[in-house]
C-alpha cells in the first residue's frame, strides 16, 4: 500500500507554493487524480487479475485513511469548485474556509480565485 501512496504523492508533488504557475499545479493535480481512476477502474474489468483487485482496494482505503493522500484529491475538486464559480457574481460564492489552506496541497481562499482564473487561461491557451 506504501507503494500506491508514493506514486500518487510522486505525481503530484511538490505541494502548493505561492510562486506555482497554475496552469502546471493543475495538471499534476490532475494527472494524480487520473491516475487513481485508471487505477480502480480497471479492477472493474472481468478480466482483471487479482493484484489488480488489490492494487484497487488498497487505493480505496488509502483515501479513507490517509488524509495527505485525500487532500490531493480535495485540491482538485476546491480548484475544479472555484473555476466553475467564476462565471458567478462574486455576491454569490461563498467561501467558508479560511484564508489559510487547510492542507500543504490547497491554494488559500485568499488566492484561489486568481489561481483558478489563471489556470483557466493557461488550459485555453492564453496568458
Amino acid at each position: 500500500m506504501e507503494d500506491l501512496r508514493d506514486e500518487l504523492l510522486r505525481l503530484a508533488c511538490p505541494p502548493f507554493s505561492a510562486r506555482e504557475q497554475a496552469g502546471s499545479y493543475v495538471d499534476r493535480l490532475e494527472t494524480a487524480a487520473l491516475w487513481v481512476w485508471q487505477q480502480t477502474i480497471a479492477a472493474c474489468v472481468a478480466s482483471v487479475s487479482e493484484e489488480h483487485r488489490l492494487s484497487a482496494r488498497q487505493l480505496c482505503t488509502l483515501l479513507l485513511t490517509d488524509p495527505e493522500v485525500l487532500d490531493v484529491l480535495l485540491a482538485l475538486h476546491d480548484i475544479r469548485a472555484a473555476q466553475l464559480g467564476l462565471s458567478y457574481p462574486p455576491i454569490l460564492i461563498r467561501q467558508d474556509r479560511n484564508a489559510d489552506a487547510c492542507s500543504k496541497w490547497e491554494v488559500p481562499t485568499n488566492h484561489l480565485t486568481k489561481f483558478s482564473r489563471e489556470s483557466l487561461q493557461v488550459r485555453a491557451g492564453g496568458k
